[in-house]
């Protein structure tokens, strides 16, 4: 499985502050607390539209939102939502990973099941609580030899450069 040269090293790159993205082949992570600036995300636009050239077929991807996370104010929802509109053709699924128990948590899991089940959007959409089960989900959604078809490897590898990522922040 290949990983995107990073910095820091790995498979993770940096888009700013906040926001990592760990690339494994046709499927990206994203790690968003909702502390990134707007412009944060549209650099991890660009770094995925990169990828795209490398996989026509389309991308699968995960949103992780870590524990304690906070919703991100209106002008990086919008960021968002640019960014996944534009991107809508290339993405052949999503997935938001929420980390952490209680009732935090499986609030912010009810309302992205909302967004999920009312939101139009032109590619499938799941909420999961590890990366395992949304690689397993976007296994479907992707060809044969997608990264999310190993899930053992595409899962340590989320893994491991995220937390390259948490060393060198």
């Amino acid at each position: 499985m290949s990983t995107r040269a990073a910095r820091p090293p790995g498979g993770a790159a940096r888009t700013g502050r906040h926001a990592p993205i760990v690339f494994a082949d046709d499927v990206f992570a994203i790690v968003d607390d909702g502390n990134a600036l707007p412009e944060e995300y549209l650099e991890a636009e660009r770094l995925i539209h990169e990828r795209t050239a490398k996989h026509p077929g389309g991308l699968g991807c995960i949103v992780v939102v870590p524990a304690g996370s906070r919703p991100p104010p209106e002008a990086q929802r919008k960021a968002i939502e640019g960014v996944l509109t534009r991107l809508s053709s290339h993405l052949r699924g999503l997935v938001w990973v929420v980390e952490g128990r209680g009732f935090q948590a499986a609030a912010v899991r009810g309302v992205l099941m909302g967004l999920s089940l009312y939101g139009r959007r032109p590619y499938p959409t799941h909420v999961s609580t590890s990366v395992r089960d949304a690689l397993g989900w976007l296994a479907t959604k992707l060809a044969n030899d997608s990264a999310a078809a190993d899930i053992d490897r595409a899962a340590q590898e989320i893994a491991r450069t995220r937390a390259e990522y948490l060393v060198h922040a």
